[in-house]
């Protein structure tokens, strides 16, 4: 199931997104100009030491397929990462990061920054869902998931952009992470890009 036998479906998402995704999306998104970007590798142009890892326990998993950006299990199950030489996204650049989890609130996080307390801040993320659901969240250490924001199920197969204000302070970490695990999902299977988090 958490295998990458599964990942050959990248051509035909590629052509569904062209055909599907263009339909919700009305707009190709905008590079992240303005506010600055604090997130390290936010589009995963950068791999890491393997193009994909597999985790199976609980806590760390250490680095994900992209540099900057780790896995962490919630619980004792496996997560698994694969930097994809592609990206589906309308005015994505060259890659995205798929992530597939058999785990509640398990996925990845990137905590290479520092915003301090007092400051206002958003956080966002692109997210292409297959099979259950994916959500985003950003904060202290630990601490992201108060003001978290959660895919729309009913939007599967299409990129949907989620964004939110942070849920503590400092803000030091940003996690793509599983929900609803379980009936009728046995596991969560996403691809995300653009990651940002920004401040006025």
């Amino acid at each position: 199931m958490l295998t990458r036998s599964h990942h050959g479906r990248i051509a035909a998402l590629a052509l569904a997104t062209a055909a599907a995704g263009a339909a919700i999306i009305s707009a190709a998104p905008a590079a992240h100009a303005g506010p600055l970007n604090v997130v390290s590798n936010p589009g995963f142009e950068t791999p890491g030491p393997s193009t994909f890892t597999t985790f199976t326990g609980v806590g760390s998993g250490g680095l994900s397929a992209a540099a900057q950006w780790a896995v962490f299990n919630n619980g004792s199950g496996t997560t698994t990462t694969d930097l994809l030489p592609v990206s589906t996204l309308p005015g994505g650049a060259a890659h995205m990061l798929h992530v597939t989890t058999d785990l509640n609130d398990s996925g990845i996080v990137n905590a290479g920054f520092l915003v301090p307390a007092g400051v206002p801040v958003t956080c966002s993320a692109w997210v292409y869902v297959v099979e259950g659901t994916a959500w985003i969240g950003c904060g202290a250490i630990g601490l992201p998931g108060a003001t978290g924001v959660a895919s729309n199920p009913a939007l599967n197969g299409t990129w949907q952009f989620l964004s939110t204000p942070s849920s503590s302070a400092p803000v030091r970490e940003i996690v793509v992470y599983s929900t609803t695990v379980g009936s009728p999902w046995p596991y969560t299977d996403f691809y995300v890009d653009n990651v940002s988090v920004t401040s006025p």
